[in-house]
């Protein structure tokens, strides 16, 4: 459903179904439950999009989603230390909001701003092991039964995998005209919040908070045959986790840590006729 009472105003409402075939999920050799049951969620959207004078806009957006049958993935003991992944059905749902604006206070710059907030959890779901924690002692823990040595969990309120709740972008383009081309010199700083890259809560499963920032300069010749782009990606080196997960015992007692890196300080050149 969509309304613009005016030339500089659309505002919006919207459903849809979506579906995600279940099937034959397993990896790493059969584990012991390898099927999955179709994943399906209903989504809800209610949004405003705006321009003021020409020279700012905005658009803005508050979504809801609700997941049944989740496909959430799980390792689990298939036999000795050896291990799989099957996919649960769990209950979940996001909710959240976005902002974007574009301001452009004179001609030739550009300021941009977006933020992101989601709130996505588990809402049905128990009882199962971490086999990297099986007797849930790490904090975030949440021991429900299960033995001594494989103590299940509850993970309902548990956040949804690879969901930051806050992320941040601000950036800003500046144009150079001349004779011959124009040269746009741009950059941007984006914060992600932490997030967990399972089901499971624990510190080892946290991919910290990052700041990056990215530059970037743009050479267009006059008659637009050719465009040289200069770049540095993540410029002053920062070390971000893409994911976080525990992997097999240290000769301490303790759960080895693996993450996933993001790009370090990147420098490149395209050409482009």
């Amino acid at each position: 459903v969509q309304w613009q009472p005016d030339g500089d105003t659309n505002a919006y409402a919207r459903y849809s179904r979506g579906y995600k075939s279940g099937g034959w999920l397993a990896s790493n050799g059969l584990t012991p439950v390898p099927y999955a049951d179709p994943e399906y969620v209903n989504n809800y959207e209610i949004g405003l999009k705006k321009t003021f004078g020409g020279r700012f806009q905005l658009n803005s957006a508050i979504f809801y989603a609700d997941y049944q049958g989740f496909q959430a993935p799980l390792r689990v003991i298939i036999s000795g230390t050896t291990t799989g992944t099957q996919f649960l059905n769990l209950d979940a749902r996001n909710w959240g909001v976005e902002l974007e604006g574009q301001w452009a206070p004179i001609d030739n710059l550009m300021l941009f701003a977006s933020y992101a907030y989601i709130n996505a959890e588990v809402t049905n779901g128990c009882c199962f092991v971490d086999v990297n924690d099986p007797t849930a002692s790490k904090a975030g823990a949440k021991p429900i039964g299960g033995t001594a040595t494989a103590r299940t969990q509850n993970l309902e309120g548990n956040r949804l995998p690879m969901t930051p709740e806050n992320k941040f972008t601000l950036g800003a383009n500046y144009t150079f005209d001349f004779d011959l081309g124009s040269l746009t010199l741009g950059g941007t700083y984006t914060y992600t919040d932490d997030m967990q890259t399972t089901i499971f809560s624990q510190a080892n499963y946290t991919a910290p908070a990052n700041e990056i920032v990215d530059f970037r300069a743009l050479w267009k010749d006059s008659q637009d045959r050719f465009t040289m782009i200069g770049y540095v990606k993540n410029a002053f080196d920062e070390v971000a986790y893409q994911s976080s997960s525990s992997t097999g015992l240290t000769a301490s007692g303790d759960y080895r840590r693996t993450v996933k890196l993001n790009f370090p300080r990147t420098y490149g050149v395209e050409f482009q006729y």
